[in-house]
């Protein structure tokens, strides 16, 4: 899984910033890391040297093998809040997708079931 950080100029992409979205991505999408190809993550402060609550957005795209990409977000106060609530966001919609896509193959149709 490929993780890539962009930031608007208000946003300072440093080494601390770039280990702290590696490490909690890797933690919080771990369980989907397998079928994962790619994950962008997107910072932007919506005020700039304003200040202002909640004016730290993320926004994070998954990019699942042979599936449409997958994206959520979340605006909070600080950056670590801001991201950890978009990656639960997409952890919940990765697992919803997961889950529908399982094979129904085995299920019996209507009228095999009328027919036993």
């Amino acid at each position: 899984m490929q993780i890539e950080l962009t930031t608007d100029q208000h946003v300072v992409a440093d080494a601390e910033l770039r280990a702290l979205v590696t490490a909690r991505t890797e933690h919080l999408l771990a369980r989907f890391a397998p079928t994962l190809t790619r994950v962008v993550v997107r910072l932007t402060d919506a005020n700039g040297d304003k200040g202002g609550r909640d004016d730290i957005h993320c926004a994070i795209e998954a990019r699942p093998e042979r599936r449409k990409p997958v994206g959520a977000s979340h605006a909070a106060a600080t950056v670590p809040a801001a991201l950890d609530g978009a990656l639960a966001k997409l952890a919940r919609t990765l697992g919803k997708a997961r889950d529908k896509a399982v094979d129904h193959s085995r299920t019996p149709s209507m009228s095999e079931v009328a027919s036993a």
